[in-house]
């Protein structure tokens, strides 16, 4: 059979999971990939340069002449209208069955398969029922799936949810090639070792799965060091790829795991790695023996230095002073980090802003203070908890369901135009702390004049200053995500002219 996968804004571990289980039951897969440059959800969207640089009638085409048996999106809440918008012209166009699953489809399943263009949904894992399915097609379509659900003659039917992977060793690796010829992984090799997560934090994914995977085994599993050594070997015979970034939520909930990956990844990998990383998990043996194997960078979640906010709202119980502890030790340490700060919460005022700026300005290895904005996602806790404060409505509630709110990058959730206008006014502080002296930050602040911001023409005031920063503090993931804008582009006039 083959199956053509639907991909929007960044390359998508989880596609490429299911994509190598299919063909190591020897199905055929391709990708359709739609780079969405200046509205990815992954950076500032520039609305007129996305009109422009606008692929997504090229994404329908690709997907038409793959001539698939079986059309599939993994999907969230950011590219849920997205991958709507591409199902309904392909149905337009081709007879053809169309799945989706990810995230959404498992936190909104009823709403999800009743939309018109979507015909199966997954729910959960999808490893196993994708190649259940597959296999079935080729004579009539099994209907009694786990984790699936079908509409069939104006119903539809509902699957039990099957028992989580628990040995993540037994599943394949990742097919790489899938996104070969539309990322450059040889600059940047992306992976995951890891479900689950330690933390289940209010307003992340994680929340929702933890509660929904009760009972169905356990929530956080690791790849075996020994899995993750052979892969990122094979990886790097074939690619000679230059860094690599783990892009779980945090590198492990092991310490026995994270000291033996370092050990090996030292001896039989060597190149500068990436991780992310919690409050609870950098200490200086930790960050030394992962210095010593080539950590460059370490992603921290922070979110807010308001421990009211944080512990109730956000469900993160670690105090200020273990996260100052973990600055610190980053700093002595010699890694380099950069920080996740959260704006419009609910209870947020200014003071939480100035607060994060004054002591994030203290920092020595600080590579970049990324803002992002509270989004409520579907059936996670703190979304529950707007509901129940009134601070949305069912209105509300039914555009998170349908994905039509902005995102994190964007103005997320936050409704109130007065108080958006002065959140946004400490981005720029926050983007040029890495290479600014504490005394200018605090002169800043003092006469307020992180208020003349709302004068400025505030998208491309920020691009500078993070082209600036990366380079000053020589920010090695901020620029392969530049320098991937530029791939991007040169790929799409070879396509064209080449």
């Amino acid at each position: 059979m083959k199956i053509t996968f639907a991909a929007m804004g960044a390359e998508n571990i989880s596609l490429e999971a299911l994509s190598t289980m299919l063909k190591k039951y020897g199905h055929e897969t391709t990708l359709a990939f739609d780079r969405s440059l200046f509205n990815d959800a992954n950076y500032f969207p520039i609305p007129f340069l996305a009109k422009i640089f606008d692929s997504k009638k090229a994404t329908i085409r690709k997907i038409i002449d793959s001539k698939p048996d079986l059309v599939a999106f993994s999907v969230f809440a950011d590219n849920y209208q997205w991958a709507l918008y591409i199902s309904r012209e392909v149905k337009e166009r081709l007879d053809v069955p169309i799945i989706f699953g990810g995230i959404h489809p498992t936190t909104c399943p009823d709403n999800v398969i009743c939309e018109d263009c979507v015909d199966i949904i997954c729910l959960g894992e999808g490893e196993y029922p994708l190649l259940e399915l597959v296999e079935s097609m080729n004579n009539n379509v099994d209907h009694t799936i786990k984790n699936l659900w079908f509409k069939e003659n104006g119903n539809i039917i509902k699957n039990p949810v099957r028992q989580l992977i628990n040995n993540l060793d037994e599943l394949p690796i990742i097919d790489k090639e899938l996104f070969e010829g539309y990322i450059p992984i040889k600059d940047y090799y992306l992976t995951v070792t890891s479900k689950g997560c330690i933390a289940t934090c209010a307003y992340c994914s994680q929340n929702f799965l933890k509660k929904w995977e009760m009972g169905k085994g356990q929530f956080l599993r690791e790849k075996s060091v020994d899995r993750v050594i052979e892969e990122l070997k094979m990886m790097k015979d074939r690619y000679r790829y230059k860094r690599v970034d783990i892009k779980n939520n945090i590198l492990s909930g092991s310490k026995k795991w994270t000291f033996e990956f370092a050990e090996k990844y030292k001896k039989e990998i060597g190149v500068p790695f990436r991780i992310m990383g919690h409050p609870k998990t950098i200490a200086p043996d930790t960050m030394r023996v992962l210095k010593e194997a080539g950590l460059w960078h370490v992603q921290l979640g922070i979110e807010s230095f308001n421990t009211k906010i944080r512990a109730d709202l956000l469900q993160r119980y670690e105090t200020n002073e273990e996260i100052l502890v973990a600055l610190k030790t980053m700093d002595d340490e010699g890694v380099y980090y950069s920080v996740d700060i959260m704006v419009g919460l609910p209870g947020e005022t200014e003071q939480e802003s100035i607060h994060a700026i004054k002591a994030l300005a203290k920092c020595k290895n600080l590579a970049r203070a990324s803002i992002f904005w509270l989004e409520y996602l579907p059936g996670v806790d703190i979304t529950k908890t707007a509901r129940k404060w009134g601070l949305i409505g069912d209105d509300d509630l039914k555009k998170i369901n349908d994905g039509l709110q902005e995102n994190y990058l964007s103005t997320g959730s936050v409704g109130e135009g007065k108080r958006m206008i002065n959140l946004k006014n400490y981005h720029l502080i926050f983007r040029i702390l890495p290479m600014t002296p504490e005394p200018v930050i605090n002169f800043i602040l003092n006469y307020n004049l992180q208020r003349l911001f709302r004068f400025m023409p505030q998208t491309i005031v920020l691009v500078f200053v993070d082209v600036l920063v990366s380079f000053v503090v020589n920010d090695h993931y901020a620029l392969f995500a530049m320098k991937s804008y530029f791939w991007e582009l040169g790929r799409r006039v070879k396509d064209r002219f080449g």
